[in-house]
Parts: C-alpha cells; sequence; structure tokens
C-alpha cells in the first residue's frame, strides 16, 4: 500500500483522496476521505453540546498524539489495520508510514437498555421512576450512582442524596416536579463501587470508557 502527498493537507491512500485533519507538524498525521470531511466537521460541531459527539471527537483527536493508538487492536490478518474500541462504539483505521487514515467511526450513545453506561433523564411523577436516554443535560441537578442493582432502584433512591445536599432549595417532592439527570454507571457483578471509582479517577492504563464520557460530560 503506497501513499503520495499531493499537498500540505491531502494525500492518496488506496486510490482515495484524503484530508489531513490533524494540527500540522504535531505528532502522527490523522487522515479521514476528502468526500467524507463535512461529517467528520458535522461531529465536530455537534461535539460543542452532545456529549456523545464530544467524547468520539476526543477519541479520534487521541489518535495523533499516541494515547488512542496504545489503546487499540490490530488485526491478526493485516497489522495495518486497527481498531479502537469505545464506550458504546469505535474507530477503525489504517496506520502506515506514520500516518493514521480512518476507515470507519462509530458512537450510538446508549446501549441495548436502560442500564447500559450513560445518561439519561429521571422522571419521577409516577410510582416507579421512567429513565429517558439524553445527550445533554437540561435539569438543574444531576447525579451520578453508587453500587444500585440496576438504574431503576438507583434513579429512586438517589433524590434523598440530592435532598441532603441541596435542602431546603430542592426536595425529594420538588424532585417529582422537576426530574433530574441521572449519569448511570452499571459496577458489574462482583466489582465493588470503590474499585471502579479508583480505576476511573487514578487513570490506570487511562482511565475506563465510561469515565472519559463522564468527562466530556462534564466539560
Amino acid at each position: 500500500m503506497n501513499i503520495s502527498f499531493t499537498g500540505n493537507n491531502e494525500a492518496i491512500f488506496r486510490n482515495e483522496e484524503w484530508t489531513q485533519i490533524s494540527p500540522a507538524d504535531q505528532g502522527m498525521r490523522v487522515f479521514v476521505r476528502k468526500k467524507e470531511i463535512s461529517g467528520y466537521n458535522q461531529l465536530r460541531n455537534q461535539s460543542r453540546s452532545n456529549y456523545h459527539a464530544g467524547y468520539l471527537f476526543t477519541q479520534i483527536g487521541s489518535l495523533n498524539n499516541r494515547h488512542g493508538l496504545t489503546r487499540s487492536i490490530v488485526s491478526k490478518f493485516h497489522q495495518s489495520q486497527c481498531r479502537l474500541q469505545l464506550e458504546g462504539g469505535y474507530i477503525e483505521y489504517s496506520m502506515l508510514s506514520g500516518c493514521v487514515f480512518i476507515q470507519d467511526y462509530k458512537v450510538t450513545g446508549q446501549g441495548r437498555d436502560k442500564n447500559s453506561p450513560g445518561l439519561y433523564s429521571v422522571d419521577l411523577s409516577g410510582d416507579t421512576p421512567k429513565l429517558k436516554s439524553e445527550n445533554g443535560i437540561s435539569s438543574t441537578h444531576i447525579a451520578i450512582n453508587g453500587a444500585f442493582k440496576n438504574s431503576t432502584e438507583a434513579a429512586r433512591r438517589l433524590p434523598e442524596f440530592i435532598e441532603r445536599g441541596y435542602k431546603p432549595e430542592t426536595t425529594k417532592a420538588s424532585l417529582k416536579d422537576s426530574g433530574y439527570s441521572l449519569f448511570y454507571n452499571d459496577c458489574g457483578p462482583g466489582i465493588p463501587s470503590d474499585f471502579r471509582q479508583l480505576f476511573d479517577s487514578r487513570g490506570i492504563q487511562g482511565g475506563t470508557e465510561v469515565a472519559k464520557k463522564l468527562a466530556e460530560l462534564i466539560k
């Protein structure tokens, strides 16, 4: 596979035109197909208000400084083919001669069900909390769960902790009217929440993907 450079930010790879998206003269040169540059620009614009897009945009940027490269897996059959697995998505790319050519990328937001890690709005108006997947925060309060058996139980119990921190302005009764946001992270069977917290906060092996999504949400 040969690469030919047609300009400062342009290249020909696999008989396709590519445009460089990484900063000039900084780290690895990262390219996307020229015909797909509008989609990349759209992702960059969405990253300012959608934390899923922000997470994906940051991970694409990590391929430039090798942080993403060290977390990638390589094809058994083609060593130039790599995949960076993300929370609810992936980035597939080819790497050759110090250049990264992004073949495909995707982040889906929430997973298969409401117990998947991510952001939810919580409606407490009924007998059972109702959770809805969200891309950003629109409520006054957001809570992060501890060790609960599922997201519904977390949504039901966390208002008492919010009340403890914000009473008398906010109470469990007022949250029934206003609702709140929940960033849910399933601790998983047999993994105490304090161990998961240590893994996330200390940045061991770069931190978990859920921690990186939460970081984008905070930003």
